[in-house]
């Protein structure tokens, strides 16, 4: 029988939330306006950017044939 102090789960105390993490630093310096000085630019970039991911009120596209027969949709809506 193995020992607990060769046991691959001895228990351990969690680590401490006194310490600082690695990563405190990295988000306390983080800088989400990127040099903006006007929120409102921010948030016109910010728009754009999502504009070249997701076009939005953009046109329906012509000629899309749906491969899921019509009477099928109409059981699965109702």
């Amino acid at each position: 029988m193995l020992s607990c102090t060769l046991c691959c789960c001895a228990q351990s105390p969690p680590p401490s939330p006194s310490f600082p993490s690695r990563n405190t630093h990295f988000f306390e310096n983080l800088n989400p306006l990127r040099g903006f000085t006007n929120k409102d630019l921010f948030q016109t970039y910010l728009w754009e950017q999502s504009l070249k991911v997701e076009p939005k009120d953009s046109e329906k596209i012509e000629n899309v044939v749906s491969s899921i027969p019509l009477s099928v949709v109409r059981k699965i809506v109702t």
